[in-house]
């Protein structure tokens, strides 16, 4: 397996969010002697993705006497009219279904059941309401190959989840299930793990009322291809702990985890140190955003045994210099995205920084912290030579921080770069340097908000 086959497409680079598990609909479906679109009216409140839409007109113009094949199909919901026209054109081979029409019924959700949809791979309820009452129709569902189901922010509880408990049978291949923003605690996280979805690969769990026993739940789920979990915002500090125990202690590996998302939560430099004991060889996302991480934490971070780490983000944390000084030691030679955003940093961790072993880093925020100016100048050596992105948005840069011709930086703090333009990021394509109000009224060059392309 190659390095780029196990990593996922890192959360900050053009992601809308790092927890939303989007589906992949790639194969095609059976053929049929009618095409989608031929079976809807415009502005009926059903959309059909464009380019789906595109193909079969495509085949249309180019085989108009040949039976046209209807290709995989996402449908979007957008109101109750679109509803109805989708129930009475029964299409069989639609693979996606998204609601985006605010409360499903639970008379709209026995329709939809009562309708089928045999090749169904992704299904899509956020924000539907549907609660206990419209989970007793979900679960009826017959759909064999359904990989993806989004459950988020439904109002599902303990007595929604006890519903859950014998679908494994009718959806043996799901993949991706998020149910965050919801109302979970222990109870609900028993019924959780019965089904036993042996192919689950995402979990989303952020935004519950997770404590110390549900957390003692979810860690019993087995899921021997887990790939990502996130349990952001709901964790307290003792189950946060029981969480990271070691692994053998709990019985539970998840030996295929890549992501782990652990923001907003409460840990500190106990948890970090069982944390990094997990035995997860292929972790390559962490997010620790807004915890209680000090330079304490990040000395047991940085001995963690993660190879292939990734993207890394310990943002809103209380960093300082030490605990820079600590990050550079961790054996993540494969870093591409650094976010150390308000972590209390100023020009003293500078010269820690830069002694930071990533040569395959792309992306590094250093966003909201005291980095006076005059440290730009040694930042710049930092070897990084695959750079793509600088963020110092909301430092004490100074007046003088930049000044750019032909595209290229030629001052940097006071001291000019010799020749222009020489220094160690060739790859540098976006650097933001946006200044706080107080400092923008007394600097006259740099802009509110600075994104240049200096290639």
């Amino acid at each position: 397996m190659s390095d780029k086959d196990l990593i996922s497409a890192a959360p900050g680079l053009n992601r809308n969010s790092p927890y939303l598990f989007k589906p992949e609909l790639s194969s095609t479906s059976a053929a049929s002697k009618e095409t989608l679109s031929s079976k809807l009216k415009p502005k009926q409140g059903l959309y059909v993705a464009p380019q789906h839409r595109k193909d079969l007109h495509n085949q249309t113009q180019n085989e108009p006497d040949k039976p046209e094949p209807v290709l995989d199909s996402t449908l979007t919901v957008t109101n109750q009219a679109g509803f109805k026209t989708l129930l009475s054109n029964k299409q069989t081979a639609v693979t996606g279904l998204n609601f985006d029409c605010g409360r499903v019924t639970v008379q709209t959700m026995a329709q939809l059941i009562k309708n089928g949809w045999p090749a169904l791979r992704s299904l899509n309820l956020s924000s539907s309401r549907l609660g206990a009452d419209g989970m007793q129709h979900l679960v009826k569902g017959l759909w064999p190959d359904l990989m993806h189901l989004d459950l988020s922010n439904n109002r599902l509880d303990e007595e929604a989840m006890f519903l859950m408990t014998d679908v494994a049978d009718k959806w043996p291949n799901l993949e991706t299930l998020n149910l965050s923003v919801n109302q979970l605690d222990a109870g609900a996280m028993v019924h959780l793990i019965k089904p036993k979805f042996s192919k689950l690969q995402s979990l989303d769990l952020r935004h519950n009322n997770l404590d110390f026993m549900a957390v003692s739940e979810v860690i019993k789920g087995g899921w021997p291809l887990l790939e990502k979990i996130a349990l952001s915002r709901n964790l307290t500090e003792d189950s946060c702990h029981l969480l990271v125990k070691e692994p053998t202690a709990n019985k539970i590996e998840w030996p295929c985890l890549q992501y782990l998302d652990l923001s907003c939560n409460a840990l500190d430099a106990r948890a970090v140190q069982k944390l990094t004991k997990g035995s997860w060889p292929w972790l390559n996302t962490l997010i620790l955003f807004a915890n209680k991480l000090d330079a304490a934490a990040i000395s047991k971070l940085s001995k963690a045994k993660w190879a292939h780490m990734r993207y890394l983000d310990l943002s809103g944390n209380r960093l300082k210099a030490d605990g820079i000084s600590k990050l550079v030691k961790a054996n993540f030679r494969k870093l591409e995205v650094l976010k150390i955003a308000d972590t209390d940093l100023d020009s003293s961790a500078v010269p820690h920084l830069i002694k930071g072993r990533w040569s395959k880093l792309l992306v590094a925020d250093i966003s909201t912290n005291k980095i006076e100016g005059t440290a730009i100048t040694s930042l710049i050596t930092a070897d990084w030579p695959l750079l793509e992105t600088l963020k110092m948005a909301y430092n004490e840069l100074g007046d003088d921080v930049g000044l750019f011709a032909n595209g290229k930086p030629t001052v940097w703090g006071v001291n000019k770069l010799d020749p222009p333009g020489r220094w160690n990021w060739p790859c540098l394509k976006v650097l933001d340097i946006t200044k706080t109000a107080s400092i923008m009224s007394t600097s006259p060059i740099v802009k509110d908000m600075l994104q240049m392309a200096l290639k």
